[in-house]
């Protein structure tokens, strides 16, 4: 047990406080709706937690508890990034610079969302992609809880524990991609009539703003 200490930065205690404030965020889920913060941690109830919350109102991702999940999500999606970043390039030093991709992430993902928004109304495709935009936010969150236990512990602990945590990383990873391309499939099986939709909304709305992250957040690094 000897290997399990903190590892701490005292130049990056900034680091501590987007931690804290995902903190937060956590207990405010569980505040706002108990049940449903329960239930979205039960992670082989899935298709139970879908049948029971997948209606207009959860449908509205103004509602709070949709909102704080969109801010948690952002904000472990920031510290993952950070992560990889540091291990792969320069180390990311001090807050400021972390605050920039974290806005640069938040604004991909708004602008993202709007345009996705005005494509399914204008083809008026909403209410038939309503449920599977929720399963897919549904995994986001479910992903970004379990990813944000496994960078705290990336964070806090030396690297000895590093082969272990990368293989719950691979997994939790692997998870996440194995349900988005569960929801994908159903909704090539339940609308082929909308194949085409699917393709543009994968090369242009899906893949192409994280291309443009890469960009900003990667290659300038390199």
């Amino acid at each position: 047990m000897g290997e399990l200490i903190y590892n701490t930065n005292i130049h990056q205690d900034w680091i501590s406080l987007i931690f804290l404030f995902n903190l937060i965020l956590f207990v405010m889920l569980n505040y706002i709706n108990h049940e449903r913060f329960l239930d979205i941690l039960r992670i082989f109830s899935s298709s139970l937690y879908i049948g029971k919350y997948a209606n207009d109102h959860n449908y509205n991702y103004l509602e709070r508890f949709n909102f704080v999940s969109f801010l948690f999500i952002v904000n472990t999606v920031g510290l993952f990034l950070l992560r990889i970043n540091n291990y792969i390039f320069n180390p990311i030093d001090n807050a400021i610079e972390f605050y920039y991709y974290l806005a640069t992430i938040f604004s991909i993902i708004i602008i993202r969302f709007f345009i996705n928004q005005f494509i399914l109304r204008y083809l008026k495709l909403i209410n038939i992609i309503n449920i599977f935009l929720f399963k897919s936010f549904t995994n986001n969150t479910r992903t970004a809880f379990f990813l944000l236990i496994l960078l705290f512990i990336d964070r806090y602990t030396i690297d000895a524990f590093f082969s272990q945590l990368l293989t719950l990383l691979i997994v939790i990873l692997g998870l996440w991609l194995f349900n988005q391309l569960k929801i994908i499939f159903s909704f090539i099986k339940s609308q082929p009539s909308n194949l085409f939709y699917l393709i543009f909304y994968l090369c242009n709305i899906k893949i192409a703003p994280w291309m443009w992250l890469y960009i900003l957040f990667l290659e300038t690094r390199l």
